[in-house]
């Protein structure tokens, strides 16, 4: 238990207890993680409005400072700000090809999304992909998901998805994950 690892500090009582805890530096890194990811949600949110140069910085610990000249409701923003975000997974057709095949009922043409310069502009243009409206896998009970790489193809760079589920469906999850596991997913 003491080898467990380098983010976790491990004391023992007289009495034989077992306390395991996060290390300080454990827990601020824990912390800059969750504001740093908040930081970028909120900057896809109001890049996505279209609002011409938009200023989304950390403040302190706990803040995010949102500058938005030219937006013409202030409310709306924060309606926008403050959705809640869910990630849903759906299914990519890779019978179809958007511009060639007509797109079925049932299914919507999507582009990836692609890393933009500091002008804002993508560094390149997205790739479109046909996928069924129906969700595969809900993420209502998702507490948490990171990015990854799958564990046998970690050297070739396979990207993953690494989720952590909350709630009593979480067998029903698994189940569902395995189930399209061999096949190309969407996240929205």
């Amino acid at each position: 238990i003491r080898d467990l690892s380098a983010e976790y500090e491990t004391t023992t009582s007289d009495e034989g207890e077992i306390r395991i805890a996060f290390t300080d530096q454990a827990l601020l890194q824990f912390k800059n993680n969750i504001m740093e990811q908040a930081r970028q949600v909120l900057e896809i949110r109001i890049n996505e409005t279209g609002l011409s140069e938009p200023s989304i910085q950390r403040q302190g610990e706990r803040r995010v400072l949102i500058q938005a000249p030219g937006a013409e409701d202030p409310e709306e923003l924060k309606e926008i700000i403050g959705q809640t975000a869910r990630l849903d997974f759906r299914s990519v057709r890779l019978d179809v090809l958007p511009g060639r095949d007509p797109i079925p009922p049932g299914a919507e043409v999507l582009p990836e999304r692609v890393e933009t310069d500091q002008e804002g502009n993508p560094i390149r243009e997205p790739q479109l992909f046909v996928v069924d409206e129906a969700v595969v896998i809900s993420g209502k009970n998702l507490v948490d998901a990171q990015p990854s790489f799958d564990l046998p193809f970690r050297l070739l760079g396979r990207p993953a998805l690494r989720p952590v589920h909350g709630g009593e469906r979480r067998p029903a999850f698994r189940h569902r994950a395995r189930r399209q596991g061999d096949q190309r997913a969407a996240d929205q």
